[in-house]
């Protein structure tokens, strides 16, 4: 049986699987839940069409996240998801501008997931935040 491991955000416990650490350079790993990850990403501000992610532990700013492919699929869903929800209704100006921003991260996610392709396996692949 794996070790639970616990979410330093909802302090849940998870199997390792379901959970993903936090590259901020500290010496103590900060493990994040999956809807945790994906909510604390949603709220980090864009600058210049690229979030600045910090650590929701610590508050450092994070080197880079140790993504799996799984993970990347999950924030493809999630941006899809909301884009469709968007899409239901009539979109002002404001939110159109916004949809086009949504896309454009959802393509490069998507071309994240494809560098896989170059890795040997599914394994944890760090992607730069910079």
């Amino acid at each position: 049986m794996a070790l639970a491991i616990e979410c330093t955000i909802c302090m849940e416990c998870f199997d390792p699987s379901k959970i993903d650490k936090v590259a901020c350079g500290s010496s103590v790993d900060h493990m994040v839940c999956f809807k945790c990850e994906g909510d604390w990403r949603d709220k980090m501000p864009l600058k210049h069409g690229i979030r600045r992610m910090t650590c929701p532990t610590c508050r450092q700013e994070e080197l880079y996240l140790y993504r799996t492919t799984e993970s990347l699929q999950r924030e493809v869903r999630r941006t899809l998801r909301k884009t469709y929800e968007s899409l239901k209704r009539e979109p002002s100006s404001t939110e159109a501008a916004q949809i086009a921003e949504e896309m454009a991260q959802a393509a490069q996610i998507a071309r994240d997931i494809r560098c896989r392709e170059h890795a040997a396996s599914s394994a944890a692949h760090p992607i730069s935040m910079v």
